[in-house]
């Protein structure tokens, strides 16, 4: 949540808290040092994976259940009712996007809040303005694991979470929601309950 002013920050944790509920089995996907942890219901299970060994170390000294996993292998997830995808999105290639999401389509056991920034709001131009910022979000948002070859627009954004990221199971088995808090998308994949 870099650069986001401390009205727009606690409007995103307040959404969060309420999207993710009471009583819930909550997965952090790609959880860092389990920041969102604090910003959820403190009757919800956390449980969070990642790869940065530094941010691991932190989070468990801080008492939370996070260990090293990768989040492109199945291996690593477990049913849970919410999944939290919070600002991995622009570090990830649309196939990597597909393979991630299609695991989560299928161990989610009520929904997926991804919570995404964005710096550019429509067609990119090869402008120097454009290639620093770039440059600069990027270097500001290295996790020490991932690059980030390019950012998405709003629009691309927007385009691929309404395709559920390439996934028929989440198109046919998810409703989408989406909003806008200051330069945050948060997007809500809710699990379609059918009568029997």
């Amino acid at each position: 949540l870099f650069g986001q002013r401390d009205g727009v920050r606690t409007t995103l944790f307040h959404a969060l808290r309420r999207e993710v509920g009471e009583h819930k089995t909550v997965f952090d996907v790609a959880c860092g040092y389990g920041r969102l942890a604090r910003h959820i219901d403190s009757s919800n299970g956390y449980y969070g994976i990642d790869l940065n060994d530094y941010f691991l170390a932190y989070g468990r000294k801080r008492g939370l259940r996070v260990e090293k996993a990768n989040i492109l292998e199945e291996r690593s997830y477990r049913p849970s009712d919410v999944f939290l995808v919070d600002d991995i999105v622009h570090h990830l290639k649309d196939e990597e996007l597909t393979t991630l999401f299609g695991f989560l389509f299928r161990f989610a056991r009520e929904k997926i809040i991804v919570i995404e920034p964005f710096w550019f709001r429509e067609s990119r131009r090869n402008t120097f303005f454009t290639k620093l910022q770039e440059r600069w979000f990027s270097f500001i948002d290295s996790d020490g694991i991932n690059v980030i070859e390019r950012w998405r627009t709003q629009e691309e954004f927007e385009k691929i979470a309404a395709s559920c990221f390439g996934n028929d199971e989440g198109r046919r088995e998810f409703s989408v929601r989406r909003e806008i808090i200051g330069r945050h998308n948060i997007v809500v994949y809710m699990r379609i309950h059918r009568a029997p």
